[in-house]
């Protein structure tokens, strides 16, 4: 006879609007050595939650993404019940106080945490400071509107040795909020500032990327006050950097990007043809005689990435992404050399 003894579930994307409480509470009765559970409902209640708590001596990550009816009840279960938690995911559980996550981050074993569109205060971020600093490995504080920029500092006051992963994406951080993310997270691989509350400048970038050798994904979007320096800088001294978003940043040109491409000087003509091909159009378009405007044929020249410039270790063609984007009329997705993925260059030409 079968008996159910699944270790993971995720029912993130499933319709289980007809599924009744009663209905998990009894999966969870007899699937006692679950260590992985996730799921993705607005339904899910704080009883469903205790009752998942109690069973689940064995649950090392939990995710209740958008579970908006869960409150610091449910979250103080898990806590209290969930002794080898390592992953907790409560994105969008968004009337959860600090009391609710007491239980959980002072036992000091978190090791990926997301509290993203969540209401806590700088209280939680003490917490998260005095007892996860030395194993937290992820870290997202998107959205999370009450928190403050001396609470972010106070979080990155003291070294986090094993942090690869943190996102504030519009969360308060000033330029000396990136000081103290040059000093004490030396370890970071993705980093996600993206539309920050105060703003940062290119000095602040600057001394950010000299001090993350080990970065792979950058986010600096919708930071007005950045200009062409902060993506030189991260093209220059992260070399392992694979993807970078410079989207909404309307004071950078093309000058950071330009030995990305091989053979720009061709590319570079093949810019210019295009511009007067299409003042050409426009002109025969107001031309009340019918004039047509003989049209220079060339061969046209895409970019493509450079075998000679890499800002990585890696060999050329690796499938190092760029994006950006400008104030933009003519936009052209390209292929990188070796074919492996694609260049978006949007630009005014």
């Amino acid at each position: 006879m079968y008996v159910p003894d699944l270790l993971s579930l995720d029912i993130s994307y499933v319709d289980i609007r007809k599924c009744s409480g009663t209905c998990l509470e009894t999966f969870f009765q007899h699937n006692r050595n679950l260590a992985k559970f996730t799921i993705h409902w607005k339904d899910l209640t704080n009883g469903i939650v205790s009752s998942m708590a109690s069973e689940g001596e064995m649950l090392e990550e939990i995710a209740l993404v958008d579970c908006d009816q869960v409150t610091c009840s449910g979250i103080q279960d898990i806590g209290k019940h969930c002794q080898k938690l390592r992953g907790l995911d409560l994105k969008g559980v968004c009337f959860l106080t600090d009391a609710a996550l007491w239980p959980c981050l002072s036992r000091g074993q978190l090791r990926h945490l997301s509290l993203a569109e969540c209401g806590i205060s700088d209280v939680t971020l003490r917490w998260i400071c005095q007892y996860l600093s030395e194993t937290v490995e992820s870290l997202d504080l998107a959205w999370c509107d009450e928190i403050t920029e001396t609470g972010v500092n106070t979080l990155l006051s003291r070294d986090h040795p094993n942090l690869r992963t943190l996102s504030l994406h519009q969360g308060p951080a000033s330029d000396h909020t990136l000081t103290l993310l040059a000093e004490h997270c030396s370890q970071l691989t993705s980093l996600v500032l993206c539309s920050v509350r105060f703003g940062i400048d290119d000095e602040a970038v600057v001394n950010l990327a000299q001090r993350l050798p080990h970065l792979t994904k950058i986010d600096i979007s919708w930071n007005s006050g950045l200009t062409d320096k902060s993506p030189s800088a991260f093209l220059t001294f992260c070399q392992k950097l694979e993807w970078a978003n410079f989207a909404g940043i309307k004071r950078i040109t093309s000058e950071p990007f330009i030995h990305l491409i091989s053979d720009d000087g061709s590319w570079l003509k093949t810019q210019a043809m295009l511009r007067k091909d299409r003042l050409d159009r426009q002109r025969r378009q107001v031309d009340a005689g019918g004039t047509q405007v003989d049209k220079e044929t060339r061969p046209v020249r895409l970019p493509f990435r450079s075998g000679v410039f890499c800002t990585t270790s890696v060999l050329p063609g690796s499938g190092i992404l760029w994006t950006w984007w400008m104030t933009s009329t003519w936009q052209e997705s390209l292929p990188c050399a070796g074919g492996r993925s694609r260049f978006r260059i949007t630009t005014d030409s």
